[in-house]
């Protein structure tokens, strides 16, 4: 690890440590599924005993990955933990940055169709009579205009993943992909013969 590398985890541990503290304090044990318990806490929030049964670590490792010490952490534990601290995708991704990992790609926004803005929306109706269409980083379809519909089989009601869809054979896709069109069959074929 050069010095510099070394030099900016230093810098982040205290983050790391404000970070998990202050989320550990706004989940209640109620919220994580755990009795109350009857008396006062002290802890406002979970304690770090909990959040490490909850996410399947042990209490000292926790407390060492709370305390900000040098040590190495999966990705696997840091989702466990985002779990348990009820993370958003965004805060998800932050606790990924401080513990020195490189963060997850944002949730897919697939089924969100408020996600694109009208510009982009704008871009691939003005293509029409051409086929367009727009993918997230998973190649799945997430807006296309008429034209890609009726050329490329797309549908609404199914989740579209463009390689499959496009370039593999219809009778090796599953039946949740979609098909292509029906008038496809009736069309000439090429004049290769075997």
């Amino acid at each position: 690890m050069t010095t510099r590398t070394h030099a900016a985890g230093a810098n982040r541990r205290p983050e790391l440590r404000d970070f998990l503290m202050s989320r550990r304090a706004r989940v209640s044990p109620a919220e994580a599924g755990l009795p109350d318990g009857g008396g006062r806490r002290r802890t406002p929030g979970l304690r770090r005993e909990e959040v490490a049964v909850l996410a399947g670590v042990g209490a000292s490792w926790y407390q060492w990955l709370e305390q900000g010490r040098d040590i190495t952490v999966s990705p696997q534990v840091l989702d466990a933990v985002a779990r348990v601290l009820r993370l958003t995708g965004s805060e998800r991704r932050h606790l990924y940055v401080l513990a020195g990992l490189n963060p997850p790609l944002p949730d897919s926004v697939v089924d969100d169709p408020d996600h694109l803005c009208d510009g982009l929306m704008r871009l691939i109706e003005g293509w029409l009579p051409n086929p367009a269409h727009i993918m997230d980083p998973y190649w799945n379809t997430v807006a296309y205009n008429e034209s890609a519909a009726v050329v490329m089989g797309f549908r609404p009601e199914i989740r579209q993943t463009t390689p499959r869809t496009s370039w593999t054979p219809t009778g090796t896709r599953s039946p949740t992909t979609s098909r292509p069109p029906s008038s496809w069959a009736s069309a000439p074929k090429s004049g290769r013969t075997a």
